[in-house]
């Protein structure tokens, strides 16, 4: 997992070490940098974070088609129309 805002600057730091990100000249530790500068440094070594799911299709030899439903929209969601149906 990428490192988030919300992260505190140890689990930034030990993140940053486990990747090998290199520090700026003048730093030796990357506590003695601020948590936004920490954070824009590893941007630039983000990794593309997929879902297992996708990697299953991936590898599966059919033609598969994954579809994500959008965020807040719970009518689009088949198994929402049903519940409402059984709780009615």
């Amino acid at each position: 997992m990428n490192p988030r805002s919300y992260w505190t600057k140890t689990k930034i730091a030990e993140w940053m070490k486990r990747r090998s990100v290199p520090l700026p000249p003048l730093v030796t530790d990357p506590m003695q940098m601020l948590k936004a500068t920490m954070l824009q440094l590893c941007k630039k070594y983000h990794r593309e974070e997929v879902f297992i799911v996708e990697e299953i299709i991936a590898r599966s030899k059919k033609d598969i088609k994954l579809l994500f439903l959008p965020v807040a929209h719970c009518e689009l969601n088949p198994i929402e129309l049903i519940w409402a149906l059984a709780k009615g």
